[in-house]
């Protein structure tokens, strides 16, 4: 039990890694450069939107493996099963 909790919060956490790091590298390289290179916000646009379906699929691969073994986290956490999810009342007041 121990141990897939802890394969979880690995998984949950190079996850949010790999999603952070992407946001920011077209925050803090991509977006200077476009900047810098490009004459005309045609172009600007159009290399981020290229850029942008590129990486996609690493991005919603990234937050799927954030949010699947996040949601596992939170009931560990909070000692929710899934059918209590949906079947108990007092389950977000729980959380909060």
């Amino acid at each position: 039990m121990r141990l897939a909790y802890q394969i979880r919060v690995l998984v949950h956490n190079l996850a949010m890694a790999i999603w952070a790091g992407g946001i920011l590298f077209l925050i803090l390289v991509m977006l200077p450069l476009a900047r810098r290179d490009m004459d005309r916000p045609e172009d600007y646009a159009r290399l981020l939107g290229q850029v942008a379906r590129k990486c996609r699929r690493v991005a919603w691969i990234g937050i799927g493996l954030l949010v699947v073994p996040g949601l596992y986290i939170a009931g560990d956490h909070w000692q929710l099963t899934y059918g209590e999810s949906f079947t108990r009342t007092d389950w977000f007041t729980r959380i909060i």
